[in-house]
């Protein structure tokens, strides 16, 4: 049934790339067509590529790859496009954005330095852009809002796949600015923005308030009015970083065939307290050996509840609590200090990960007990519910992090430092042209690109449409803690991750004794280091 459901998304998105070509006119032939190679592709064509180009200025696009070649029909004629729209809810992003019209790139190309693939799944120059139509429905939105954008705005999007290891920092020291932005995950760039060498992205010409924008972001990571990434809904890999739950529909049915665990998320009582008392009825001792294991045997222990070690901070987090915040004044603040419930929330949450029924396991083992119907429910970053796509007879569904308790205001949902962000060189002058780019990328691929990914997640990997309703509420209470993101409390979360263990014990108002005054420095060093950039105006 995924397969299926796979094939008709990619068929769909096929017509409505087709569908869009037809309604501008017919192709132009061959002769017209374009080739885009190589790392200097606004300047070059002929040299081996190493970067990749998706061509907006052309009828037919020509795209390559190092030995392969597409020929791909697009739109010629965007005089409908043209037309403005007044009501943004309404907007599709496939024509001009409303209060953009004007903008003509004059066939310029936006070239992203982007992260080195390490074959470990989170190299993000696919989100950025692809070489071809594949059938597989997020690489074919990607490429379809590439298309779009060029063929609206009159420009081209390219990437240097790896330029962030291999070319990005020698540019910048030579003043070349040839890069639009570089991106990578957070695991090895929380403080390389802070060199001094991107915009401070709050004086740029954007409206961060826009819907496309990841409001969390701009709100948790801004220091003194100062922020050098942004991160928006043309991130997807933010998408799959984060932290989230799901669970096994056919375990979940044969224990609590009454109860509608989506409602269960709209009237705010999935709380930890619910999930405590549903895992442990879902455990079954099927061995008989009184221990509640992860097997592959016929007499398999049902497990109530899994994850690997990673799962305490996104519990941690999920309870509104954070390492680092800001106060009123909307200055950082050690935020351990000030909580007046920290402890009370490990102990809540011990009651959940030193139970018989919550078995801790590696990355590999939590996606077998899922597909093996062994586990009713399981923590882990989206990502992880791709690589589970073709087992057959397999049934998901997705779900929020638990709410403390009931009084709690709105769910939490922490982005693991897997996810990507973007920074916007200072060697790029045109301020006000990377500003318009960016509110374009980001618009456009939130009606082209984030539509889709919700709707694969939907019908593809998990099995029902109140998952994405319950995606887009995830995605819109996600949470960037500069106590982990730029590793202002890395103290304490070493010490919470064996608070949470099964051998650990609360220690949390000593730990606040004990840390407090490293994250305040931390944080005053961060201001002072900050405050030395002199940002260009």
């Amino acid at each position: 049934m995924r397969k299926i459901t796979a094939i008709f998304l990619a068929f769909l998105m096929l017509a409505v790339v087709f569908l869009f070509a037809a309604s501008c006119g017919e192709a132009k032939t061959p002769e017209s067509t374009a080739t885009t190679t190589n790392v200097n592709a606004a300047t070059s064509s002929t040299a081996e590529n190493t970067a990749k180009s998706s061509d907006g200025g052309n009828d037919q696009t020509e795209t390559t790859n190092g030995g392969g070649t597409s020929l791909i029909t697009e739109p010629t004629d965007t005089t409908s496009a043209d037309k403005p729209i007044d009501d943004l809810e309404n907007w599709d992003g496939r024509t001009k954005l409303p209060g953009k019209e004007n903008i003509d790139f004059g066939g310029k190309t936006f070239l992203f330095a982007s992260a080195e693939d390490t074959d470990t799944g989170w190299a993000n120059a696919d989100e950025i852009w692809v070489e071809s139509l594949t059938n597989d429905a997020i690489n074919d939105a990607v490429f379809e809002r590439n298309q779009i954008i060029g063929k609206l705005y009159n420009c081209t999007i390219a990437v240097d796949d790896g330029g962030w290891a291999n070319g990005f920092d020698a540019d910048v020291a030579s003043g070349g600015g040839k890069y639009i932005a570089a991106c990578n995950e957070y695991l090895t760039t929380a403080k390389a923005f802070h060199s001094g060498n991107f915009y401070n992205v709050l004086n740029l010409d954007i409206d961060f308030t826009k819907s496309w924008w990841d409001q969390a972001y701009f709100r948790d990571l801004e220091c003194n009015g100062k922020l050098y990434s942004l991160c928006g809904d043309f991130a997807y890999h933010q998408m799959k970083a984060t932290w989230l739950m799901f669970y096994n529909k056919n375990v979940y049915e044969q224990n609590f065939p009454d109860t509608d665990i989506y409602q269960l998320v709209r009237d705010k009582q999935w709380t930890l307290d619910k999930l405590i008392e549903m895992s442990q009825q879902a455990t079954k001792d099927n061995d008989g050996d009184t221990n509640i294991t992860f097997s592959e045997g016929d007499h398999a222990d049902i497990i109530g509840a899994t994850s690997h070690p990673h799962n305490y901070r996104g519990l941690y987090f999920a309870c509104g609590e954070f390492f680092v915040s800001h106060d009123e004044n909307g200055k950082m603040v050690c935020a351990i200090e000030s909580s007046g419930r920290g402890s009370d929330v490990i102990d809540k949450i011990r009651e959940l990960t030193t139970s018989d029924f919550y078995v801790e396991m590696g990355y590999t083992n939590v996606r077998k007990a899922m597909e093996n119907n062994t586990a009713l429910f399981a923590f882990e970053c989206m990502g992880a519910i791709q690589l589970m796509a073709d087992v057959e007879g397999l049934r998901l569904g997705i779900i929020p992090m638990p709410l403390y308790n009931e009084e709690q205001s709105q769910y939490y949902h922490y982005v693991n430092n897997r996810g990507s962000e973007y920074g916007i060189p200072i060697t790029y002058k045109n301020m006000q042209e990377a500003a318009d780019f960016f509110t374009l990328f980001a618009a456009h691929s939130q009606k082209i690109v984030r539509s889709i990914y919700i709707d694969t997640f939907k019908y593809t990997y998990a099995s029902d449409e109140e998952s994405g309703e319950m995606l887009d509420l995830i995605f819109d209470t996600r949470t960037y803690d500069p106590g982990y993101h730029m590793e202002l409390g890395t103290s304490m979360d070493s010490t919470l991750s064996s608070m949470l263990a099964k051998g650990g014990r609360n220690q949390f108002t000593s730990a606040v004794k004990k840390y407090s005054a490293n994250i305040n420095n931390n944080i005053e060093d961060l201001e002072t280091k900050l405050a030395a950039i002199k940002d260009p105006v």
